[in-house]
């Protein structure tokens, strides 16, 4: 689910930046930044994507189990988890034929491509993951001292980025706590 969700992401930035440099070469791609050896790892690709956290949604967080009717039966889930990944979009100043202009180009281009693409929907966009209803993308504003803890965290030097979170990834296993047949009338007992 994660990986469908920020491959779907990738692909749809790396379609605008094709559009807008008339490129056909990969231009974002999604991976680590680093490599342990604090090697940068985006190749030529202009911009890369990584995820650096995951958190629960609890403001939204459902407390009901979902029910299901199969077979005349009622399959109890546990209540999906609802995901924040918080994604950072950083601009590869290291790729061949380019220069650190053409990558503040390249990371200005996503900046502006999420302005107007903040929500993806199973409506408008049917290549998003089945299980996905939609995803929300919203900038998330770094202080120095959290940069320099993310960046120290990445193992690398510091790179033009942005960071993105991406709302509401829900999970669910489907694996069923407990069934039984479903209840069809209600009798009402007064006491004796």
């Amino acid at each position: 689910m994660i990986a469908e969700s920020l491959n779907f992401i990738r692909d749809q930035l790396d379609s605008h930046i094709k559009s807008l440099a008339e490129l056909s070469s990969i231009t974002t791609l999604l991976s680590p930044i680093f490599g342990a050896d604090g090697q940068n790892l985006l190749g030529s690709a202009r911009l890369g994507m990584a995820l650096v956290n995951i958190e629960e949604e609890r403001v939204n967080a459902s407390q009901l189990r979902e029910a299901r009717q199969e077979g005349g039966v009622t399959i109890f889930l546990p209540p999906e988890v609802r995901l924040n990944l918080h994604v950072l979009v950083v601009a590869n100043t290291n790729a061949p034929g380019s220069n650190y202009e053409q990558a503040l180009k390249s990371l200005s281009a996503a900046i502006s491509f999420f302005q107007g693409n903040r929500v993806f929907a199973q409506e408008e966009y049917p290549g998003l993951p089945v299980s996905v209803e939609k995803l929300v993308i919203e900038l998330e504003t770094l202080d120095y001292e959290f940069q320099n803890h993310v960046w120290g965290t990445l193992g690398g030097k510091l790179l033009p980025s942005v960071m993105y979170r991406i709302r509401l990834v829900a999970l669910q296993l489907g694996k069923a706590t407990h069934s039984g047949k479903p209840i069809i009338q209600k009798e009402n007992r007064l006491p004796s």
